[in-house]
């Protein structure tokens, strides 16, 4: 297929004692910088709203769309943006602020992650201070936070001040733990095993390890790593290098078994407004031996791959200046893909069969849609806000 066009913190340092006797002293300290803390927080929250705490966030069971809580304040302009982040082993609900434990084994988990740092989240946000609120584009804001991969549920929530001309915002998110592990296979003749981190140090990276180990191959021993950056220096584009001896990428024909070295740049349909997306990928992929099979029969190839994809959103329902209405977007997509061979199977029956020889393609798409959501918690369940979509294409 072309593409899916519509759908397609530094962690806290742990104040460690020099020595037994400073433990007191540490936690007189710990204790007079909650405070202070405290006081600053509250001292915020006054200037916000001129109240000592915030209102209370009342949890909505209903499925509302997505852009209808940010209407009544559509066309203010954005005074101050803040920032808050729920632990990753905290509220099942991202709205609940009363969620305390005393689980040392909790604390532990959450010291071990690292929050989302500020500047990772601002980069994605699609407006800045001074900037009018766009009731549609915050809705899109949320909802392109919560897919990260790296995001559980993100919220964004907009503050009366003093002036009615203005609003704070506030951008509540919460982390999915990052490490990962994943035991792909436990035997006597073999193992295989996945360690990743979606989210390496708070700043929307990710990483990711694999081996794998077959005493009955000729080649027992197979790796693969990868990384990727998230939302490249805020451009929306996603960025992934890496490398795979594993057979893990889509192989070429039936019966082979494939290597792969590959960069892959993908800027997504972040948006609905959004004018332009695509996507490019390159990559050297290879035969590897490891079934011992004779020359007769083991196809030795390796080519290159060129796919490049392209989309131009021409008729927008959502305008710059906050206007919408309701006929459906239309966009005309582009594609090529080129694969060359630097060497093909020596045998006979594959000389000129067209999977083992240079090839290339042109698609074109015109694509007309209209998508929009709704918004719950309890649509999913787990207490996470869910984004219900509905249209056509």
């Amino acid at each position: 297929m072309l593409c899916c066009f519509p759908q397609s913190a530094v962690a806290q340092t742990d104040t460690i004692p020099a020595a037994h006797k400073k433990r007191w002293f540490s936690k007189f300290n710990e204790y007079v910088d909650s405070l202070k803390s405290r006081r600053f927080r509250d001292s915020v929250l006054k200037d916000i709203s001129r109240h000592d705490a915030p209102p209370p966030v009342v949890e909505d069971t209903r499925m509302t769309r997505s852009e209808q809580g940010f209407l009544p304040h559509s066309g203010r302009t954005v005074r101050r943006i803040h920032f808050r982040k729920v632990k990753v082993f905290g509220p099942r609900n991202i709205n609940d602020t009363a969620f305390t434990t005393s689980m040392k084994l909790i604390h532990l988990a959450n010291k071990l992650h690292f929050d989302s740092q500020e500047w990772a989240i601002r980069q994605m946000l699609f407006f800045r201070d001074g900037d009018t609120v766009n009731a549609y584009a915050f809705a899109d804001n949320e909802r392109y936070l919560r897919n990260r991969p790296f995001l559980q549920d993100a919220r964004i929530i907009t503050l009366e001040t003093a002036s009615q001309d203005t609003v704070d915002v506030l951008v509540i998110t919460k982390d999915v733990f990052e490490y990962g592990f994943d035991l792909r296979e436990l035997a006597p003749s073999g193992v295989g095993a996945k360690i990743s981190n979606d989210n390496l140090f708070g700043a929307a990276q990710g990483v990711q390890f694999g081996f794998r180990w077959k005493s009955n191959y000729s080649r027992p021993w197979g790796t693969e790593a990868r990384y990727t950056k998230y939302n490249l220096l805020g451009s929306f584009i996603d960025v992934s290098v890496g490398y795979t001896h594993l057979n893990t990428n889509s192989q070429l024909d039936t019966g082979v078994y494939e290597g792969s070295y590959y960069i892959k740049i993908e800027r997504p349909l972040y948006r609905t407004s959004a004018k332009i997306t695509g996507g490019l990928s390159l990559a050297k992929n290879f035969s590897i031996r490891v079934w011992g099979e004779p020359d007769s029969l083991w196809r030795e190839y390796s080519y290159k791959l060129v796919d490049v994809w392209t989309g131009y959103n021409f008729r927008n329902r959502f305008g710059s200046d906050g206007h919408f209405d309701n006929k459906p977007n239309v966009a005309l997509l582009f594609r090529y893909n080129n694969v060359a061979f630097d060497k093909s199977p020596a045998q006979e029956k594959y000389i000129g069969d067209p999977l083992y020889n240079d090839r290339h393609y042109y698609l074109g798409q015109i694509a007309v849609f209209k998508q929009d959501f709704f918004k719950s918690q309890r649509f999913f369940g787990f207490g996470r806000t869910g984004d219900i979509p509905y249209g056509y294409s």
